[in-house]
């Protein structure tokens, strides 16, 4: 997929805010732009990234990472705007940066594999994190958009949850999984950067899984959650609250 020219809202502290707009649905309507955004932490948005959030007229931002993460890199937000705030943590999301930790500094003697550690993030993503994901979609529902969703990467927690949600809408699962993989694009120099230092003390391969986002983790939560549910539609219903009637609150909100 080549990224729409709208998809990244550049600014000069983060790398991964993007708009969740412009895709099509199956039925031939489009997700509205300037609505619902995907990111990664915010802790180093400059003065002039608050005037590009100031022209989103950014209401609400969802919160995924835990106590432990937000005290480390708080997001700076500008304080003049009435944003709410709401932190929903997923406690198992951070689990891949603490391991790259941890083959760093035992310098390659402590051994994880990459994959399967992203494989079992995203199962639980899809079977055990149904507040944090409920709760995002209360917030849809209510329309306190525009909303930023995010975690400390944006491309795990955050990745399933924008995931759902264009399912939800009516996006298909190709242009879904397009848009989860998009993380990889924008992140590359980041990525990089990380490989490159870490290639003194370990192979740099090792870790790059933890890095990137790949289409078969999305498709191992996509597995699980229709393995125990038996439909994305079930899975709103059962697992986030949301019949029919939501389904078509959030369409009518967030389409045209």
């Amino acid at each position: 997929m080549n990224p729409h020219p709208k998809r990244l809202v550049k600014l000069e502290g983060t790398d991964n805010f993007r708009d969740l707009g412009g895709y099509s649905t199956e039925d031939g309507k489009i997700v509205k732009w300037g609505k619902i955004f995907r990111a990664n932490r915010m802790n180093t948005l400059t003065d002039n990234d608050f005037r590009e959030i100031e022209n989103i007229g950014l209401k609400t931002v969802f919160d995924f990472r835990r106590t432990d993460e937000v005290q480390k890199a708080p997001n700076r937000l500008p304080a003049y705007m009435d944003i709410a705030f709401h932190n929903h943590p997923i406690i198992s999301g951070a689990y891949g940066f603490q391991a790259i930790r941890r083959m760093i500094d035992s310098g390659g003697d402590e051994m994880v594999d990459g994959v399967a550690l992203m494989k079992a993030a995203n199962k639980y993503y899809a079977n055990r994190a149904h507040p944090q994901y409920t709760a995002l979609f209360q917030l849809l529902l209510s329309s306190e958009v525009p909303l930023v969703f995010h975690c400390s990467a944006g491309k795990d927690r955050t990745g399933f949850g924008a995931a759902i949600i264009l399912i939800a809408l009516g996006v298909s699962k190709e242009t879904v999984i397009a848009d989860y993989l998009l993380t990889n694009y924008y992140r590359k120099k980041h990525n990089e950067k990380i490989l490159t230092e870490v290639a003194e003390n370990i192979d740099p391969e090792l870790i790059r899984p933890i890095l990137e986002v790949r289409e078969e983790y999305l498709e191992v939560a996509f597995g699980e959650l229709i393995k125990t549910f038996g439909s994305f539609e079930a899975y709103f219903e059962k697992a986030l609250n949301l019949d029919e009637k939501n389904i078509e609150q959030l369409r009518n909100f967030y389409l045209e």
